[in-house]
């Protein structure tokens, strides 16, 4: 039996995956050029549901597809190059990551093993987090991603053929791509982070590959008409490359563009000018071994990064491009091909595939005893002798329970006397309240209280806000269901003092951190954005004012923290990684404060608004930068007795927390103290 589909190699989609891998690996440089160049990942998956598509399609037209085959197949195309990133990434991360983020890394290496590293990072931080430049193994959510296609796809196109269906094939292609599509849209609104990484709203690009491939080939298309279709293909992909960001709203629909751009050009055949241009041997070269490159080039560029713990220049830029591209070459001759063909040392393909099977799982049970050794601390040594910072025990007091049936939404614990009658200290606010637990476990040590922790990451307590985050999503900044219940929460416990705290500057459009955009806040008031400065500075005061008055009414003392002075960047593990390759003092040079005098510009407008509403309340406010950015020095500290006091670009650590405690502890015990 003869198939209708023909599986002639092709160089112009090699050259196409050279341009999809260049555009990612240019983006990952964040430099500001190819804003859009994550859509390159969109590019490779048309490309694999075409190839994988033509490859079942066809083997079934010719009655000989085995589903043993085509697994062991995709094992020794997939694993060699994994296997080799794994290791490199596993030697890294032991000598430069600090323990807790070691953990981390071993749960992601075991993702990966598993296939599930798009649902683990789907859970864990999104794709343009800050935290994803300590995640080395960030980008194998995308070969997840495939590998779960590659589970049901031949299974579905088996029952086609059992069935004598085969003729349906594109009509099924046809609505896979338009309920995906439908979905990616709904769930864009919902939840950005879904859409992103879970197949269900990918499964569109990889769909749309395969319809092509489910399309007979036509060879009487003319070379003009070609060469019109894939010019027309690569102005939808490099569109896209350039005036895309990281807050447009993706995938969805925007996502398709790229994607047609790409169906253009394989559909248009490899007949035309734009496909000869594809077919140069600098193309086809960088195409053969963008998967090994794709692979290398994200572990190389986090672990240059955190080595080096400054941004990118035009240098690193360089030496990190030739130095991915070297290796990746290194791994498609003397890894990926041998051990594909079964090429290696003589030993035959079942003796390899059963091999690369088994250093994988090897790999994911490393990875668990990673997880389960908590990071393996004693790398660290000096990490073990580090500054006793507590955060106190959680106390699983009726009023525990109560508060977790009361707000569902929220992240609820309490530290401190088990006595009910003590003072009554809530910490609440956003993620930055719920750093503070050091911060109000010392205060408990200065006299007998009682530590509630009430918090949720974007949700400030402040009655009738609401915002949305720069790209439009809701991202729970209303916490209505919070707020609803707050003060009567607080009336009904006897809660004696509030302190409410918070990552304030992005609603007031003095974003600190790089005037990045993305983390722009917006208030939302009669269902617009605010984008007056002067308003919006006029409104958070309104809100902060009626919140301090209806606690006040309450008989609660209220103290109002201002912002935590941003460091000049992401301060995670500038300290406490292992001296084997970066020494003790080396690492507490890594943790740079920022300029004292932009810093207390910044800050100033936000210090002021609280500085009103506390004189006007008689209440307290605390300034973080006051501690922060003491007169004597040029610029702002950042770590504390050898320890960063930062977990991020923005959060205290607890060592942090226990700063701020110490320091500013006379002043809010004179005003708890206080008649």
């Amino acid at each position: 039996m003869t198939s209708k589909y023909n599986l002639k190699y092709r160089a112009d989609i090699d050259g196409l995956r050279a341009i999809a891998v260049g555009v990612v690996v240019i983006f990952h440089l964040h430099m500001g050029v190819l804003t859009g160049g994550f859509v390159g990942v969109d590019v490779f998956f048309v490309i694999s549901g075409y190839l994988i598509t033509r490859l079942i399609l066809k083997e079934l037209g010719e009655g000989r597809f085995s589903i043993k085959n085509f697994y062991v197949r995709r094992f020794r195309r997939l694993f060699p190059a994994l296997i080799f990133t794994l290791l490199f990434s596993t030697i890294l991360a032991a000598c430069l990551l600090t323990y807790q983020d070691f953990r981390t890394y071993g749960e992601s290496m075991l993702a990966s093993v598993l296939s599930i590293s798009n649902f683990y990072f789907w859970q864990s931080s999104g794709y343009f987090a800050t935290t994803a430049f300590q995640r080395p193994l960030l980008h194998t959510w995308s070969l997840s991603v495939e590998e779960q296609f590659y589970v049901f796809w031949p299974v579905l196109l088996i029952a086609l053929y059992k069935f004598r269906l085969m003729k349906f094939t594109p009509h099924l292609l046809i609505l896979i791509i338009g309920l995906s599509l439908i979905a990616a849209e709904l769930m864009i609104n919902k939840k950005s982070e879904t859409a992103f990484y879970l197949l269900p709203f990918r499964a569109s690009e990889l769909a749309l590959g395969g319809l092509i491939a489910a399309m007979p080939d036509r060879n009487n298309k003319s070379e003009k008409l070609g060469s019109l279709m894939s010019l027309m293909g690569l102005i939808l992909i490099f569109v896209p490359v350039f005036l895309y960001t990281e807050a447009s709203r993706f995938p969805g629909i925007l996502a398709l563009i790229p994607c047609i751009g790409t169906g253009l050009i394989i559909y248009a055949g490899p007949d035309n000018i734009v496909s000869k241009f594809l077919s140069h041997k600098a193309f086809v070269f960088t195409g053969l071994i963008s998967y090994s490159f794709y692979l290398i080039h994200w572990p190389l560029f986090v672990f240059w990064k955190f080595y080096t713990f400054r941004p990118f220049n035009l240098t690193d830029a360089i030496f990190f491009l030739v130095a991915s591209y070297v290796l990746a070459v290194f791994m498609y001759k003397y890894v990926q091909t041998p051990l594909r063909r079964g090429q290696f040392f003589k030993f035959k393909a079942k003796t390899i595939t059963a091999a690369l099977v088994s250093i994988m799982l090897a790999f994911g049970a490393f990875g668990y005893v990673i997880v389960k050794s908590n990071g393996f601390p004693t790398r660290v040594p000096q990490s073990l002798d580090a500054l006793d910072i507590r955060t106190g025990a959680v106390k699983q007091t009726d009023l525990t329970k109560r508060l977790k049936e009361q707000f569902t939404y929220g992240r609820f614990s309490v530290r401190g006397s088990k006595n009910q009658q003590v003072r009554k200290i809530m910490i609440t606010g956003d993620s930055h309240a719920g750093r503070l637990a050091p911060f109000g476990f010392y205060l408990h040590q200065q006299e007998t209280s009682q530590i509630i922790m009430a918090w949720r990451t974007g949700c400030f307590p402040m009655l009738a806000m609401k915002g949305v985050s720069a790209a439009g999503q809701n991202k729970g900044v209303n916490c209505t269901r919070i707020r609803r219940k707050f003060l009567q929460t607080i009336k009904d416990e006897g809660v004696d003092v509030v302190v409410i705290a918070g990552r304030w500057l992005p609603y007031l459009g003095a974003e600190y951190e790089g005037q990045d955009p993305k983390k722009r806040r917006y208030f939302v008031k009669d269902d617009k954005r605010l984008t007056d400065g002067e308003y919006i500075q006029e409104y958070f005061e309104a809100l902060l004012n009626e919140t301090v008055q209806a606690l006040v009414e309450l008989d609660v003392k209220v103290i109002l923290m201002s912002q935590v002075p941003p460091p000049a960047e992401n301060l995670r593990g500038c300290t406490d990684v292992p001296t084997l390759l970066i020494s003790k003092e080396k690492q507490l040079a890594r943790c740079r404060g920022r300029d004292r005098g932009e810093t207390l510009e910044v800050l100033k407008g936000l210090d002021e608004i609280f500085e009103r509403v506390a004189s006007r309340h008689n209440q307290l406010a605390i300034f973080p930068s006051k501690y922060f950015c003491p007169e004597a020095e040029k610029t702002c500290i950042a770590s504390w007795k050898k320890r960063a006091l930062y977990s991020d670009d923005n959060h205290l650590n607890k060592y942090g927390a226990w700063y701020l405690a110490q320091e500013s502890e006379k002043e809010i015990s004179a005003f708890i103290q206080s008649k």
